[in-house]
């Protein structure tokens, strides 16, 4: 068995071992085993992912977050790890992912990791030490106008549908 399907074996023996949502599973999955694909086609062995070091993931994640759009003098020759990055993004039909999504990518490798019992605190393997931005959770959905609510439940109410203009109550 090559080195690449038993990194990705461990990679379904953390998933059946955390356990969680269907969905949840397949999207760990999903992060670890383009991790590990990453990781063969930029020639880092990996046998497990209880080998996986800051290293690894650093240059997983400069590659995932790279933003093709910067404009770069075009004089100056872009330097070939990221040169790599955009050919492996592009041979991958990946896209450059946003802040968030690299926060849950590396959620996925750290948890992983720490199903098989490696802890990815001692490796450093943390979000401040790879320079991603603090993460945010404060929401910026906010609710309905008043005086809208209040036109839609009369609206509602107007065309003789009682029912919804009580759901509508109940919910708020």
């Amino acid at each position: 068995m090559s080195m690449k399907s038993e990194a990705k074996r461990s990679v379904f023996s953390a998933n059946n071992i955390l356990g969680g949502a269907k969905s949840t599973r397949a999207q760990r999955r999903s992060h670890c085993t383009a991790f590990i694909e990453y990781c063969a086609a930029n020639g880092m062995q990996l046998i497990s992912m209880k080998k996986v070091t800051l290293p690894h993931v650093r240059s997983y994640l400069t590659a995932r977050g790279l933003n093709n759009n910067n404009s770069n003098n075009s004089n100056e020759k872009p330097k070939s790890r990221q040169e790599f990055a955009a050919e492996f993004l592009q041979k991958t039909g990946m896209k450059p992912v946003t802040d968030a999504t690299l926060h849950n990518i590396l959620g996925s490798i750290r948890r992983s990791m720490r199903a098989l019992k490696v802890d990815p605190d001692a490796l450093e393997i943390t979000a401040k030490n790879l320079g991603l931005p603090p993460k945010s959770r404060v929401g910026k959905k906010l609710p309905i106008p008043d005086t809208l609510f209040f036109a839609v439940i009369e609206k509602a109410r107007a065309l003789g549908e009682e029912g919804l203009a009580l759901a509508l109550q109940i919910e708020r």
